[in-house]
Order: C-alpha cells, then structure tokens, then sequence
C-alpha cells in the first residue's frame, strides 16, 4: 500500500510524506511513483537551465521508519508496552551498564518520546479538523488527561533525581523535556480550537449549553496543566517562551529542534546514494568511443591507401576524421544516456537498518514532451481550453520524477523490538529557483464600484504547478493530483484533486 499526505513545510516548500507499507509480510515488495510535474512557461524552467543537479538539490528526501501505533490512551500508566519495555531495559542497564544495555536502553527512551508524539499529532490533528463540537470536547478530554497520565507516569518512575549529574542517564533528561514541550506545543493547537467553537458556534454541529459548560471547563484543564509545565520546565532549567525575549525565544527554537533530531534519530534510515548501471553506463560509453575510433581509422587508412604517407590530403583527412570522431561520441553518448535513463534510474541506495538490508531506492529525472506523457495524466492535468491555445504557443514544460522502493517484507518485520509497517518517505519540494522569474505578488487594478466611480483594488498575481502522481504496487494503479498555488513571497495553497476548480 501506498499513502501520501501534502502540506506546506514552509514559505517555498511543500512537504509529501509518502508511506510505503508492505502488504506481502513475508515476500518482496516492488512499490513505484511516478511523477509529473507541468511547470507553466513563464517561469522559463527548462532543460537548457535547470538539469538534474539542480532539480535533486530543490527536492530533499528523507527515508525513515513509520512510527509504531498508538493512541494516547494506550500508553497511558505503568502497564502499557512503551513503558514496561523503558522500564525493563533500563533497570538491565542500572545492573549491567555495558554497551549493548545501553544502547537498547537508549532506544526505548527514544521510542517512547517518538511514539508520544506521533500519538499526541494525531489526536489533535482529529480534534482541529472536526466541526462537530461533541466529538470536540470528547476527544479533547481525553487529551488533557492522557497527556497528564503519561508525564506523570514518566516523571514518578524517571530516575533522574538520581542520576542528574551522571551523563550516561541524561537521555532521560532530554526525553522529559522532550515530552513537556511536545504536549505544550499541541495543548495550545487545541485550546485555539476550543476559542473558536466557542466563538464560532454557528460553523459546528451538536452545540448545547452543555458542551459551552464542558468546552470552558477544558479550557481551564490546559491552562492550568501548561502553568504546571512552565513551573516545572522553571524548575528545571528547561528552557522556555518568554516574553519580548527574542535570544532566548530562538534559543527555546534551537533546542527543540534538537531534542525532535535526537528522539527521531532511530527512526531515520541514512542513505549513500551510487550511480545507477554504472557498469552499463562504463560499457556503452567505451562502445561509443570505439565506434568512433573505427570512424576515424577507417577515414586515415582510406586516404594513407590512395595518397600515401606524408601528404596534405592525409592531413585534411586526419583534422576532419578527429573532428567527426569527437561528435560521433559524444551523439553516442547522448543517444545511450537517453536509452539508459528510460530503463535504468540516476542513482541507487540500499535501505539498511541495525546494518541489515532491507530494500533499496532508486530514482530518476528527466524532461519529457507531452507525446511521450500517458493519456491518462494528460486527462488528469485537465488543461482548459484557453490554457491548451496557450501550450500550443508556449508550451507547458513536464518534468518526470520516477521513484521505485523494494522492501523485503520479512526482514522489515524482524526488525526492532515494536512491530515496523514500513516506511514513510518525507520529501520536500523547494521552490526558491520556481519563483525567480515571477511578477510583483500583488497588482493594483482599477474598477467601477457600485457608486459608478473609478476606484483601486488589489489582486494577487498567482502560478500553478500541477502535479499527477502515479503509484503503482501489487499490480494496482492509483492517481493523485495537486496543485501548488504560489505567489512571488511564497506559496499560498496546496490543493489537492477534491478541491482544484
């Protein structure tokens, strides 16, 4: 199975996390993506400026594990699993504090803070998308009293009252304050979600009198639990917001970003990327080149028969022969490159993780004409008739990005000690180059307003980049388009096929 989820990463980035998830547990898994992306001509991307290198430095890829299961209440008190397998191992490497319980110990700090977070997103991403104001207050309950079980769990077994000095224990440290922010971060996402139900009651279903009580009574629960956090992040010396404060505030920033690195560190797959067919590529390169050495000695023997050995005709023949022979190899090397990278990809990586081989990537870029692009994607694309005159003039350039996976689904599943889906493939999109050629963000046009007058109104000058995925696994077919909507400052929107007009 294939998954993908969009979002926009930053102001010139688009973020796809694509899940790879094996359906054949005990067999090999060949996934593909294929990707078309129709740049409009405006902004002058071509193959005469813009090659592979730059298309592979705007688009950054990290591969790394899906993050076990869990919902918050599973990992609420002493029995869940996250927390016997801290505890076990931690209490292996107090009596044995070798290399191997440590680095086991180590892990399941980091499995626990991980898995915390990915279940504290998930719950809030329900609670922030849903406009039903019952299931709103249900689900943020059990939020605030999830997150308060689990910190104090963590806290009333973490032994780092003992240890505060000892280096080796302070990943307990790192995963507490890990923990503190994460549930902050997301508290606030709900409690902006609670003032607007509560702002906004006409936009939500299932609103009584009895939810108002119950929303205000909640939103009470996260300030006070955040007041308790602040107090404690204090006490500590965690750092923290504070007010008109933009040293420490950049600081708060910095820091968490390096607790999320060292949390999520076992869950990423470092990949070294080697050309791919690289023998191949070496072969019909030296074929090329002796082609055009047999041209150039075929052309000197010829004229040496007829003229002899030392003679001007012979030195004109020599010049030109070497001039042809130079062409002659490098067309060969261009006609081979371009049949090599319709079968074989640009680069390779073995996915390996605790130094096994689980699978491999391969991926490919390349520009290609609308004939050579499926029917089916061209439907999808969906151009209008205006835009179709104007791709007859200045044609809308289609960049092709192909990607294949292979997961052996049996060495996946061995690894670890929680059970791995699969793997999710985070990959971000830049659109600094997309944006350089581009107008003013906003235009001022003028009108007649409703008072028969001459007035001024502003408009934003936007670009579409369409993009068509294609993911094929166990024989099934399925396609996904968006749109990115972007402006010279920026992107404004990413649209996806249920909501592009």
């Amino acid at each position: 199975m294939i998954n993908v989820e969009t979002k926009i990463h930053d102001n010139f980035s688009v973020e796809f996390k694509i899940g790879f998830v094996p359906q054949n547990k005990n067999e090999d898994n060949d996934f593909k993506i294929n990707t078309w992306l129709f740049i409009p001509n405006s902004l002058d991307i071509n193959p005469s400026n813009y090659g592979k290198d730059q298309f592979y430095r705007d688009v950054k890829s990290n591969i790394r594990l899906i993050t076990p299961q869990f919902t918050l209440d599973n990992i609420v008190g002493k029995t869940s699993i996250p927390f016997i397998k801290l505890v076990k191992h931690t209490r292996e490497y107090i009596v044995n504090p070798s290399l191997k319980n440590f680095t086991k110990f180590e892990y399941h700090i980091k499995m626990l803070g991980a898995i915390c977070k990915s279940s504290a997103r998930n719950l809030t991403y329900k609670i922030t998308s849903s406009h039903n104001a019952k299931n709103i207050c249900k689900w943020s309950k059990s939020y605030i009293d999830n997150a308060e079980d689990i910190i104090t769990t963590y806290r009333s077994y973490k032994i780092n009252q003992i240890f505060e000095d000892n280096e080796a224990y302070k990943p307990l440290v790192y995963a507490d304050e890990y923990l503190s922010q994460t549930f902050e971060m997301y508290s606030f996402r709900i409690i902006n979600k609670i003032n607007d139900v509560l702002k906004h009651k006409d936009k939500y279903q299932k609103y009584d009198t009895e939810i108002v009580q119950s929303l205000i009574k909640l939103k009470k629960s996260f300030l006070d639990f955040l007041v308790k956090e602040k107090d404690y992040q204090s006490q500590h010396n965690f750092l923290f917001i504070k007010s008109a404060n933009d040293k420490n505030n950049r600081n708060v920033v910095y820091r968490y970003s390096l607790l999320k690195k060292f949390i999520e560190s076992d869950m990423y797959i470092k990949l070294h990327k080697k050309q791919d067919a690289f023998a191949i590529r070496q072969v019909l390169y030296g074929i090329s080149a002796g082609m055009a050495m047999v041209f150039a000695t075929v052309i000197a023997f010829s004229v040496k028969w007829k003229y002899g050995s030392v003679s001007l005709p012979l030195f004109i023949a020599l010049v030109i022969s070497y001039i042809f022979k130079d062409r002659i190899k490098e067309f060969m090397r261009v006609f081979f490159d371009i049949k090599i990278t319709s079968k074989y990809y640009d680069d390779k990586a073995a996915i390996n993780i605790s130094k096994s081989k689980v699978g491999w990537v391969k991926e490919a870029v390349e520009f290609i004409k609308d004939k050579n692009t499926p029917k089916e994607v061209l439907k999808l694309r969906n151009r209008s008739s205006l835009l179709q005159y104007e791709n007859e003039i200045f044609d809308e350039k289609i960049i092709l990005y192909r990607k294949r996976v292979f997961l052996d689904g049996e060495k996946l599943s061995k690894h670890g000690a929680y059970k791995t889906t699969g793997i999710n493939d985070i990959m971000r999109f830049h659109l600094n180059r997309f944006v350089q050629k581009t107008d003013n963000p906003v235009l001022n046009l003028q009108f007649i307003n409703k008072d028969n007058e001459i007035d001024l109104a502003k408009a934003q000058k936007i670009y579409y980049i369409n993009i068509i995925m294609q993911f094929i696994y166990n024989n099934q077919f399925e396609y996904k388009r968006f749109r990115i909507v972007f402006v010279r400052t920026g992107i404004i929107d990413v649209q996806d096929e249920n909501n592009i007009n």
